[in-house]
């Protein structure tokens, strides 16, 4: 798959195509069919559950948070603890909020002892009603895809799904949808065995499900990740003369990151205008990507609009850079959650709940993220009540957890 896989298609006639997509591995006729059929039912369903998500508050909670209503559940975080689960509930209850996860949601959750991960999947369930979204790298594919195809000269807006309904995920969406291929079928009952194997992955896996399929899931490359960036810090950490410089550095590196996805789009729009792309990997394929990267490093680069078009590169570069820039600090496998957490909360939700720690980074004067996304960040357990009780909806605390807290 290419990182566009799911994303590709951004305009709202879901038949409509930007070309015809070259289809990766096989080429034979039925693969390739499979293929775009997969592709269209997810995107309709992606956008159908965007749509349905109009209205309601998106309150993303770190990991923190959620262990935090996990022990509420269970009658030790005193009355204030009964109170925060009673308003999310009554937020759900109401119609007027959704917890969704992601995909490191999932990973933190899955290190927890077997009976607390148990309890906590089933909160995930009750309040995320199911609904995640997308991985990092997904995110990122769709808002570069967007940034391309609707840049264009005379082109209108409306005729594009706006991005906050392309990044919402269900079931086993959140770790990504692929479907196995059984040879021998003719072309009508494979299409619609795949129809009924993504139907179910999407309405029918709940999180708990989910964590139960991937138990003893390891997060070892974390470590290697961490190793190579605080490596690349000391080595040029010198070289730093300010958090603008550090900024620079790090959106020419998440630039780089989609090169690779931008291209594709770049392809994309050349087959629908007829011409021709060089090859990957030749000397002028690579001095596109580079004009590409430049691009969008140049974009993060000039200011408000375009950081909030492409929200997931501009607060991944922005939060690596306050890390880069606070000399002397190191990067923790911690620290990649955190930002995976921060980064997807601040472009896609209106509240998130977080440590103290990742607050005050984001909210600190050169970054302002909470500001630039409109994204209410909290972090103390009166904070986090303060936030969900000001919207529409009734608190339901368990009545069997505040008589055990009081």
């Amino acid at each position: 798959m290419t990182g566009l896989d799911l994303d590709s298609s951004l305009q709202k006639s879901s038949g409509q195509k930007f070309g015809d997509r070259a289809v990766p591995g096989d080429n034979d006729e039925l693969v390739r069919r499979l293929w775009l059929d997969r592709e269209q039912q997810v995107k309709a369903l992606t956008v159908e559950l965007g749509q349905s998500l109009d209205g309601r508050t998106a309150i993303y909670l770190d990991t923190c948070f959620w262990i935090h209503l996990r022990d509420a559940q269970r009658g030790e975080l005193g009355v204030r603890g009964a109170e925060l689960l009673g308003r999310a509930r009554g937020a759900v209850a109401a119609g007027v909020a959704i917890f969704p996860i992601s995909d490191m949601t999932l990973f933190e959750v899955l290190k927890q002892a077997p009976t607390s991960r148990a309890e906590t999947a089933k909160l995930i369930a009750e309040l995320s009603q199911g609904v995640a979204i997308v991985d990092s790298r997904r995110r990122m594919a769709t808002e570069v895809c967007h940034l391309i195809k609707t840049g264009r000269p005379g082109l209108d807006p409306v005729l594009f799904h706006p991005l906050h309904h392309l990044v919402w995920t269900r079931g086993l969406g959140v770790m990504g949808i692929d479907c196995p291929y059984i040879p021998g079928l003719d072309a009508d009952t494979a299409v619609g065995l795949q129809r009924r194997y993504v139907e179910h992955l999407w309405r029918s896996v709940s999180p708990d499900q989910i964590l139960a399929a991937f138990d003893g899931l390891e997060d070892d490359g974390f470590q290697s990740i961490v190793a190579d960036l605080n490596h690349g810090t000391a080595a040029h950490g010198g070289e730093l003369d300010s958090f603008k410089t550090a900024y620079a550095a790090e959106a020419a590196g998440v630039a780089d990151l989609v090169g690779d996805m931008a291209m594709d789009v770049v392809a994309d729009e050349a087959r629908a205008a007829g011409v021709a792309m060089p090859p990957s990997g030749s000397r002028a394929w690579d001095e596109s990507r580079a004009r590409w990267c430049a691009l969008i490093t140049a974009a993060l680069r000039k200011g408000p609009k375009p950081r909030r078009r492409l929200r997931t590169l501009h607060a991944l570069a922005a939060l690596h850079a306050a890390l880069r820039w606070n000399k002397g600090q190191k990067f923790e496998v911690n620290d990649l959650y955190d930002f995976e957490h921060a980064v997807a909360a601040l472009g896609y939700c209106q509240m998130f709940l977080t440590e103290r720690p990742l607050h005050h980074m984001i909210t600190a004067g050169n970054l302002r993220l909470d500001q630039l996304f409109d994204c209410r960040v909290a972090h103390s357990l009166d904070g986090a009540i303060a936030a969900i009780a000001s919207l529409a909806g009734p608190a339901t605390p368990p009545v069997e957890n505040v008589a055990n807290c009081a």
